[in-house]
């Protein structure tokens, strides 16, 4: 039977992977306003359907990182107010839960602009697929 312990890891390692996917799809969707951009001889322009989609997607990079600036702020503080209290680096210690609370409304705001912003695509592919 698996310990309480295995189980903080495997939730460790799936949001690692959602955080690592949510980056790849974000660039992805950057890469698919980019290719139906309009650009004659002296402006670029995103089309109206696809503008939305572009900045939830930047959104979603920038809630990325705060994700990580943000906790790793957090616990280095932590780890520094233990350290100066004179905690050895061996003894367990425990913290409050709400010190992830940061941490875990940046993840899902980051999937919830990734979301949205592949709606976005979607629709804009579907009224050029139904349009013509």
């Amino acid at each position: 039977m698996p310990k309480l312990q295995d189980y903080r890891v495997a939730f460790y390692e799936f949001t690692g992977k959602v955080s690592d996917n949510v980056r790849a799809l974000a660039l992805a969707s950057v890469a698919i306003v980019w290719v139906f951009k309009i650009q004659d001889d002296k402006t670029l322009s995103i089309p109206d359907d696809l503008q939305m989609a572009l900045f939830m997607s930047v959104a979603a990079l920038g809630f990325d990182f705060l994700q990580y600036l943000v906790n790793s702020f957090i616990w280095y503080c932590f780890y520094r107010s233990k350290e100066i209290e004179g905690c050895p680096e061996e003894k367990e210690v425990y913290s409050n839960e709400w010190w992830n609370v940061p941490g875990y409304l940046f993840f899902l705001l980051k999937i919830i602009c990734l979301f949205i912003s592949y709606y976005n695509i979607a629709a804009f592919f579907l009224e050029k697929l139904t349009s013509e």
